[in-house]
């Protein structure tokens, strides 16, 4: 599901500092990598598959 967000975020305009609302794609997307698509990434990372993968069952603190 969140990668369904990440890819909607590409396609969602937005209110420019002029109150404008910007519909171009290349601004959309500069937009987006500026603002949340790191936070976005990290959180579609499945980190319980990649912790199964490692053989253990248990997470270490």
């Amino acid at each position: 599901m969140f990668i369904v967000d990440i890819v909607i975020n590409f396609r969602t305009t937005y209110v420019n500092a002029n109150d404008e609302v910007v519909s171009h794609p290349a601004k959309i997307a500069i937009h987006y990598f500026k603002g949340w698509f790191l936070i976005d990434m990290v959180a579609a990372i499945p980190f319980d598959l990649l912790i199964y993968r490692t053989g253990s069952d248990e997470v270490r603190d």
